[in-house]
Order: structure tokens, then sequence, then C-alpha cells
């Protein structure tokens, strides 16, 4: 199947910001006299500011152009503002979302930030705000943001090992995950169940790890697991094709209970 606008498979190139500034900002708003005025203010301040007039354009541009941040309108044509979220949330976890909206939506505005957003700022504008918010998200993400944590808590469940990280199984967390999965191997711990219920996110580096662990536990005698993947993780899981390699329980129950099955 062709991949559509919102494929994050369509990465065709990434955009390079000028030398020197301060990040690159995507505002995406129907109205051409916001992003124009977005546009020129941000400018000025010497950011790379990128448009886009709909949901779907500024999906594509998120997945092609990788901004910073993204300044997003909850009131689009099409797609609403909130479900776009979701997606720039759900491809680009290392983005920063700021909404913008009108007054009238405010409790809206706010309910966006327990799905990813990380600000919001009423139209009219107060600038300073937006100029803050902006400057905050920059230097949150900058400094690792939600990616670069991930905590793993080892707990024995019979013959088998629950491992439960919590936080993003990315290319920041790669060593950590490789080093703690290689060292239970080594030393003797070959049946382990993966708990990916507190993962959020996780990306090639983090799918290559689990792979790794996996073929190194079953040259041991043993096998890698994994199990209770939220939706947007099992999607990923899916789409790249490990799901058919590795062995993916709904819940830890299941897990334990599939090496159990095999004859204790």
């Amino acid at each position: 199947m062709t991949p559509g606008p919102t494929d994050p498979g369509r990465q065709p190139y990434a955009y390079e910001p000028a030398p020197d500034t301060p990040g690159t900002i995507l505002v995406v708003d129907d109205e051409p006299e916001i992003r124009s005025l977005l546009s020129d203010r941000f400018t000025r301040r010497g950011y790379q500011v990128l448009e886009a007039g709909d949901a779907e354009e500024g999906l594509r541009r998120v997945l092609r152009d990788r901004p910073d941040v993204v300044l997003l309108d909850l009131v689009l044509p099409g797609m609403n503002g909130v479900e776009t979220l979701r997606r720039i949330r759900r491809y680009r976890p290392g983005v920063g979302i700021i909404v913008i909206t009108g007054a009238a939506n405010r409790e809206l505005a706010e309910s966006t930030l327990q799905v990813g957003a990380v600000d919001f700022v009423l139209k009219p504008f107060n600038f300073a705000r937006l100029d803050r918010a902006v400057e905050r998200s920059l230097a949150y993400f900058a400094d690792g943001g939600p990616g670069d944590r991930l905590e793993v808590e080892i707990v024995r469940r019979g013959e088998a090992l629950l491992v439960a990280p919590a936080g993003s199984l990315d290319a920041a967390a790669v060593d950590q995950i490789k080093r703690t999965l290689a060292d239970l191997i080594d030393r003797g711990a070959t049946r382990l169940l993966v708990d990916l219920g507190n993962v959020h996110y996780v990306d090639s580096p983090g799918l290559g790890t689990l792979v790794a662990a996996m073929k190194r536990a079953r040259a041991a005698g043993g096998d890698l697991r994994l199990c209770a993947p939220p939706p947007v993780v099992r999607e990923i899981l899916e789409m790249t094709g490990l799901a058919a390699q590795i062995g993916i329980h709904d819940d830890v129950a299941a897990g334990l209970a599939s090496f159990s099955s095999e004859g204790g």
C-alpha cells in the first residue's frame, strides 16, 4: 500500500535549519493572517519558521521537516487539532507542541496538556507568554524531554524475570536497556518477559535492542517475550514486523503463562 500523507514512513528528507538559529517552528493554523503574524514575529527573533494551513499539511511537515516546536491551532478544517496533536506526539515524541486557540476553547486547550501538549496560549495572543512557552519548550526537549529518561524494574515471577521499563524505549535509552538485558541473560535468566505497559514510545534502535536480546536469550536456550504494549507501541511493533518475530501477549499473566505452558 502506498504511504499516505500521515504515514510515518513517508520521510523523503530531513529539513536542516540555517546555522545559528534558535530552532525551527511550525505554525499550523488555517487563518493566513495568524500564520503571517507568527511567522514574521519569530523570524525577526532568529527562528526558522514553517507554515501549514491544515492538519494534513501540518502532519506532512512534521514528518518531513522535523521542527523543534509546533504552534497548533485546535480548530482546523478536516482533522481537528486534538487528533492532530495525538498523531504528532505518536510519531514525533521529541517535538514540543504548543496549542493556540481562542478564549472560547480554553477548557479544551487545558485538556490537551493531558494528551501531549506542553503548553497552550489563547488568542488574541499575549506575546510575552507565547515567547516564554516557545523558549521553555526548546529548553525542555534540548535537555532530553521525556525520551531520555528510562526506569527499569526487575521482578522474579517463578522461573521467569519480569523486566518493566518505564518511559521511552528510544535511541537515548538503548545502551541502558541493552546492558540490563545482556547482564540478565549472561547471569542465566533466559526466560525474560518485557512488560511494555509503561513504555510510551519505541523507535528503531529500541526495537533493534529487543531483537538482539531475544536472539541472545534463544541462543542460551531460553526466550524473550513482550507483553502489555499500549496501542501506539503495538502499532509500531506491527508496522515494523517485529510482532511476527517476538511473542507478544496482551498482559503480564498471559506472558508468564506462555512460559509455564512449555513445562515450567
